[in-house]
């Protein structure tokens, strides 16, 4: 198996445990006081289509058909996550992103950091898939 495959199934997994982990929140999770999340801020609309991109995105790049278009939307999806984990972090008191459902990671703070970490990561994935299907294509 070609690594761009395997970078393209990695980032198809995280994509789909993600937002399974947001829909078993959906499905179960009583909110505790003073433990809200940029997710569960979202309005109901905001979470299902959170989830419904997540669940698409994750289907399209483990099919491989598109590649190049299919990582661009991994890169696109990635760095408004980015863009909102860094808008988060300059307040006095962020809050944790539930990005991963009711996972905690620690503090706010914390959470943020480790979210930040895991989606340099992953766009460092995708954008390793569109050069790679960019040079093929060339």
């Amino acid at each position: 198996m070609k690594m761009t495959a395997v970078a393209r199934w990695v980032l198809a997994l995280v994509l789909a445990v993600a937002a399974g982990l947001k829909l078993a929140w959906m499905a179960g999770h009583k909110q505790a006081a003073g433990a809200e999340t940029l997710f569960s801020g979202l309005p109901m609309w905001g979470k299902w289509g959170l989830v419904a991109a997540e669940l698409g995105l994750a289907a399209w790049l483990a099919n491989g058909w598109l590649q190049r278009w299919a990582a661009m939307a991994a890169i696109c999806l990635l760095s408004v996550f980015l863009c909102v984990v860094v808008i988060e972090m300059g307040k006095v008191e962020p809050k944790s992103c539930g990005c991963l459902g009711a996972m905690a990671v620690g503090s706010g703070r914390t959470s943020l950091w480790v979210t930040l970490g895991m989606d340099v990561g992953l766009l460092g994935l995708a954008l390793w898939v569109y050069f790679a299907a960019l040079r093929r294509r060339a």
